[in-house]
């Protein structure tokens, strides 16, 4: 009887706090009261709450829009082979049709969340929302790579603005305890379904339309007006700006920190398109001048907090407030490292399954697509138990079982033959790849909200999504680099090497690929098992309280 009623929970996605009184209908007028609004750093009161209805309505949205992004992502890196026939061009300029997006989305999303935190959420999530629709509609029709990356470079931009503020405005409007945890784990819940449906439709699009890629982005731009429009109808609007908010910015600090995950993401690019890969002269320079002006940024926010300190104080607050970083909120840290661990394996992981699927056992995207589509199902069935049961048990424990689960993924691609079938191998790691994934999203999602406080909701959010990007590429640099690494090895001996040697140091570096890949997802669940503090569960004490039950 309790299980099904967590399930109603979590298809209704939020409507009242167990417990607390019944919400009521906001007024028809959307301006929030004085001090209830989401960006003022107060949280709603009972009176202004918004209503059940909305809550389920708006959380809908939330959940499809983050299934948008999510297939954004997978749909694009699966058209790449197309577009470089279409566009006739090299597999390493394709390569910038997603990195493009990747890099814009990287560097302005931290950015991003703290001018919606101090402008307001509802600004930045409707904007997030028009360009997101925009830019995929446009990329539809571009007539070249250089047109084609500049729309996906503004996709990204988009992106970096409207998931942020997606984020903040669930840690503001919802009210908290099992209910907020339940409507981050919806959002989940929909990034894993949108990133498997991208992949088969994708397949779908491109082996059975004569327009082949460019269906993917118009699909995506047409159906972001959803989450548009429940948004502009439903979220409460923005405090009128004031004359003060745009000297709120640290904008020196924007301006540093924006360069050096930029320059930082783009060595990493280059690293994979450039001929001589790592080898290329310039690639350690942009290193070393992202490391300092991170070095930058990092000082310029421990000078602006310590003159928060002051009384006649007239400088911006810093870019990131550094109780989120700080030793007090350790399990902050872990969760930030942590994430970006878990998802340097899983985004490499669908890399080198596709580079399997396509270079070695030559599949059709459609085939390749229907393979992976599983992800579909299994994601979705993943994010459903661990919303059953992220207020029942620990996060420390929910996240490092659902990491240990899913290391058995890559080292099943790690050790499979050639030969086996998809049902003895590929299959049981494709169920089982998304525990780890699910779990750390949801409950770190959710301890993030609990800690950061009202106005730091959507740059906390950002900060953690940051880190989930900046894994994935230092994580799929890493494994490439040992790829190839071992791939060279194994033809090192062989002068001529015959088209099957060549086949099989493929195969053999795709292994290592995987194998690097599992001692990212095992690394995840040894930061959380030993790193976090406290085995309470997040309804019982906020992450934040104390230090007691460490053991």
């Amino acid at each position: 009887m309790e299980a099904a009623e967590e399930v109603e929970l979590a298809k209704t996605a939020i409507v009242q706090d167990p417990g607390s009184p019944a919400s009521t209908n906001v007024s028809r007028d959307p301006r929030p009261p004085t001090g209830a609004s989401d960006a003022s750093g107060v949280q709603p009161t009972e009176s202004s709450r918004l209503s059940n209805t909305k809550l389920f309505v708006l959380g809908t949205g939330q959940v499809f829009l983050w299934g948008l992004t999510s297939a954004s992502i997978l749909e694009t890196a699966f058209a790449l082979p197309v577009i470089a026939d279409d566009f006739g061009i090299s597999p390493g300029q394709v390569q910038w049709v997603a990195a493009s997006m990747m890099l814009t989305w990287g560097c302005f999303q931290l950015i991003a969340g703290r001018l919606c935190d101090i402008f307001g959420r509802r600004r930045g999530y409707l904007l997030g929302c028009l360009g997101l629709m925009l830019t995929n509609i446009v990329s539809t029709f571009m007539p070249n790579l250089a047109s084609l990356n500049v729309f996906r470079a503004l996709a990204g931009i988009s992106s970096a603005i409207v998931l942020p503020a997606s984020a903040g405005i669930i840690g503001s409007l919802y009210p908290s305890g099992r209910l907020r945890t339940l409507a981050f784990a919806a959002i989940t819940c929909g990034g894993a379904a949108g990133a498997a449906g991208g992949e088969l439709i994708a397949g779908i699009m491109i082996e059975w339309t004569k327009w082949t890629w460019r269906p993917c982005f118009f699909l995506i731009g047409i159906l972001a007006l959803m989450p548009l429009v429940i948004g502009y109808l439903i979220i409460p609007l923005d405090p009128p700006l004031g004359s003060a908010n745009s000297q709120a910015v640290d904008w020196l600090g924007a301006f540093a920190i924006g360069s050096a995950l930029f320059l930082l993401l783009l060595t990493f690019t280059l690293s994979e398109t450039e001929e001589k890969k790592w080898k290329t002269p310039y690639l350690p320079a942009l290193l070393v001048v992202s490391v300092v002006l991170f070095s930058a940024f990092v000082w310029r926010q421990r000078q602006l907090s310590r003159a928060a300190r002051q009384p006649n104080n007239r400088k911006p607050p810093p870019l990131i407030p550094l109780s989120l970083l700080s030793a007090k909120n350790r399990n902050l840290l872990v969760i930030y490292i942590a994430s970006a661990s878990t998802w340097a394996m899983t985004d490499s992981f669908f890399v080198f399954a596709s580079y399997l699927y396509f270079d070695v056992m030559g599949l059709t995207p459609f085939q390749a697509g229907l393979r992976l589509s599983v992800t579909f199902f299994s994601g979705t069935f993943a994010a459903l138990v661990v919303a059953l049961t992220i207020s029942h048990v620990s996060p420390r424990m929910l996240m490092t079982v659902g990491c240990l689960i899913s290391v058995a993924s890559p080292v099943i691609f790690a050790v499979r033959d050639l030969n086996w079938s998809y049902w003895k191998g590929d299959l049981w790691a494709l169920l089982v790849i998304a525990y780890g994934t699910d779990a750390t999203i949801a409950a770190g999602s959710t301890i993030i909200s609990q800690t950061a406080s009202p106005e730091d909701q959507s740059v906390a959010s950002a900060l953690f999504q940051t880190s989930c990007r900046l894994g994935f590429a230092l994580g799929l640099a890493i494994a490439t680099l040992i790829q190839v690494s071992v791939e060279n090895s194994h033809l090192a001996s062989t002068q001529n090497p015959s088209p099957q040697a060549i086949l099989d140091a493929k195969v053999e570096g795709l292994r290592a690929a995987q194998w690097c890949n599992a001692g990212y997802i095992a690394l995840a669940a040894v930061l959380v098992g030993v790193g976090m503090k406290g085995w309470q569960r997040l309804d019982h004490r906020p992450a934040h309280s104390g230090d007691e039950n460490d053991k």
